[in-house]
């Protein structure tokens, strides 16, 4: 496993000076720069180069660095040094854009390169004595909290519509107080778009948005420019927010699917499982997503501890924990108390299994079919009633005992 890249790792600062003395300029560029100026943490170091991808291959091999053409076409290579990798990218400019792919040529212009990326916060770059190149005002909107377009919204959204979706995402992460109008304004007009992006990319960007700390702004002006029912389709004019905000201003923590969940808990399971069909959700995610909107069985704050653990071998534990937190926003922090017993018992405790099985049944004589599943239903009744004590012999007493 490759180390985490850092800006100030002698690895980084090491390749810069070996692009450099190849002929080249290089800085680092993009998320890693806007994290470094706020003190946040990153997870990934990206440089850019004036050097062509061809030569940047030559340089870095020559100086004995492992080096991987992982995307030659688009000017990118990976240099692995000391099991620390980094992505380096020639400089480019946008020719021509079709709203999800752009083409692209080669340049030798920071402001060039700088002038295609989406919002000022991310078109800031770094040399390696630290300091900062700043085109557009990066700077500035970082500290101010603003997240704004470079250049023209409108055709900056038009060369890819994953900004729109982007732009809110951003403002959740690193904005403060109203998106600017025009902004807004420029993601009203466009938001037709977002039909031609593809499932995968729509759900990456709104599960990040929704694992944000505080998503309720962004969500509530995707709502008002009408993009939030283009991602949500089925939903036109059926989205609600307030259960979302009861659910955040919970004392627990809420996973994204939980939060889309409470977006949809008035939907039909038609509309929820096309949502998770457009989005490109994996089978696992669909299938946790709809069972926590429809849980098999309900969930409140009046449950005994004998309902709740019933509930929690029933539902599982991930979808009990996710259940019990929606249920817990509905009632309020009225029921705080229960709510709190029931997640406390869904993290602590360990369901016991039913001592006995079909097979048991099918040795007793049991035909297979309806009979089986109505014995083991009665066995396990009377199991949970009895604090899942009684013994195998005893169920099998039990089941022998209701036989038709």
């Amino acid at each position: 496993m490759n180390a985490t890249p850092t800006i100030d790792s002698p690895q980084g600062k090491r390749l810069i000076g070996i692009l450099a003395a190849g002929g080249g300029e290089a800085r680092f560029v993009g998320g890693c720069v806007r994290d470094v100026l706020i003190g946040r943490p990153y997870k990934d170091v990206d440089i850019s180069t004036t050097l062509f991808p061809e030569d940047t291959l030559r340089v870095l091999k020559n100086a004995h660095i492992r080096v991987i053409p992982t995307g030659l076409a688009h000017g990118t290579v990976t240099a692995v040094v000391d099991g620390v990798s980094f992505e380096i990218t020639t400089l480019r400019e946008d020719v021509a854009c079709d709203g999800r792919h752009a083409e692209v040529a080669f340049t030798d212009s920071w402001q060039a390169d700088a002038a295609r990326r989406d919002f000022t916060i991310n078109a800031m770059n770094m040399d390696a004595e630290g300091a900062i190149h700043d085109y557009f005002g990066g700077r500035t909107d970082l500290r101010k909290k603003i997240v704004r377009f470079v250049g023209s919204p409108v055709l900056r959204i038009q060369e890819d519509y994953l900004r729109i979706l982007r732009l809110f995402r951003f403002h959740a992460y690193y904005g403060g107080g109203e998106i600017l109008p025009e902004q807004l304004q420029a993601c009203a007009a466009c938001a037709e778009g977002i039909r031609q992006l593809s499932g995968e990319r729509i759900q990456m960007e709104m599960l990040k948005l929704l694992s944000a700390p505080t998503p309720l702004y962004a969500l509530s002006a995707m709502v008002q420019t009408g993009v939030l029912s283009r991602v949500l389709p089925g939903m036109e004019g059926n989205i609600y927010l307030n259960g979302l905000e009861a659910l955040i201003n919970l004392p627990h923590h809420s996973n994204a699917l939980v939060r889309l969940a409470s977006i949809l808990r008035g939907a039909s399971e038609q509309t929820v499982e096309g949502i998770a069909n457009y989005w490109r959700l994996s089978g696992e995610d669909k299938k946790h997503l709809l069972r926590v909107t429809f849980p098999e069985c309900e969930v409140n704050g009046a449950l005994d501890e004998h309902g709740q653990r019933h509930a929690f071998r029933l539902l599982g534990k991930a979808v009990f924990l996710d259940v019990a937190l929606l249920a817990w926003a509905e009632e309020g922090q009225g029921a705080a108390e229960s709510f709190e017993a029931m997640l406390e018992l869904g993290q602590s405790w360990n369901p016991p299994k039913l001592p006995i099985r079909g097979v048991d049944l099918l040795r007793l004589g049991v035909k297979e079919g309806k009979e089986i599943g109505r014995l083991l239903k009665i066995a396990e009744d009377y199991w949970e009633a009895n604090h899942y004590t009684p013994a195998r012999a005893e169920l099998l007493a039990l089941v022998e005992a209701a036989r038709l």
